[in-house]
This record gives structure tokens, sequence and C-alpha cells, in this order.
């Protein structure tokens, strides 16, 4: 009788958990992108990502190098921990509802739309170490040399 608790046990613990995973991956909002005033309204929470973005990157060029340097150093609302995202983050923040790829519309962020044609950096080093993986805002990636210029928009965990 104990073995059959234990089974059942599993198999709702199964189940729960599916359903959590389930919805972690699926819980899209009417608003997806909110404005954190924590953050002194300069960053922005990905509701289907749980990423935090900063709003309005900076629109100057950098390095990889410098990219990291900037993310690193960047202070938002009295809170630091920024990073430059790995490509396939970067990535999650555009849709294809139809062409071309881009931000959902209403979206809060500036600058990066600016940004349609221009390369922003990943932290994601491509198959020779001297480059690193780059995407547009039109959806495109590219692997540049790490010394070449390029945009970057940081981003946390919650």
């Amino acid at each position: 009788m104990k073995s059959r608790g234990w089974v059942l046990a599993l198999v709702l613990l199964s189940a729960a958990s599916a359903a959590v995973a389930q919805d972690a991956w699926d819980h899209k909002s009417v608003s997806r992108f909110l404005v954190l005033p924590a953050f002194a309204n300069q960053a922005v929470f990905d509701q289907e990502t749980d990423l935090v973005w900063e709003r309005t990157p900076n629109a100057g060029a950098f390095t990889w190098d410098q990219a990291h340097t900037r993310c690193n150093n960047l202070v938002i609302g009295g809170r630091m921990g920024w990073r430059v995202p790995a490509i396939h983050e970067l990535s999650s923040i555009l849709s294809i509802p139809n062409p071309p790829v881009n931000l959902e519309p209403g979206h809060p962020f500036g600058v990066v739309t600016a940004w349609l044609g221009q390369a922003i950096w990943s932290n994601t080093t491509a198959s020779n170490p001297a480059n690193a993986w780059t995407l547009n805002m039109a959806g495109n990636t590219a692997a540049f040399p790490k010394g070449s210029l390029s945009h970057c928009w940081c981003v946390r965990f919650r």
C-alpha cells in the first residue's frame, strides 16, 4: 500500500512540474514589457524571459571588450549587475509576427529602433575566438571581430 502512495505522489508531482514548466514557456501577457519604477523607469522587465533590459541603451559604438566594461560598470536605478547578453537572450527580445523581424509594437525601448541594420554585441564567442556573435534589429546574426565597433544593450536578471 505504501508503494502505491509513493507512485501516486510521484505521478502528481511530475504532472505539477510539467504544468509549471509549460506555464514558464507559455506565459505571454497582453503587456510583455513593463517599465520598472524601482530602476528609475530606465529599465524594462520582459515578462516572457524574466530578463531586465536597459530601457535606452547608449547610442555609441563599442568594441566587444568596451561593451563588457560598459555593462559591468552600468548603474541604473542604483543597481549594478548588468552584463552583455548571450546571443539567444538578445534574439529573444525580437518577435516575428510577420516580416520584418522586430520588437513588438508598443515596446517601451528608446534608441534601439534606430539600430535597425546595425549590429549589437552578444557575449557569445564565435567558432573563431577572435569573433563574437552580433544581432541586428532585423534579426540577422553575424560573427564580428571583437575589435570592431558595434552597439551594446545591457541586460541583467531580476
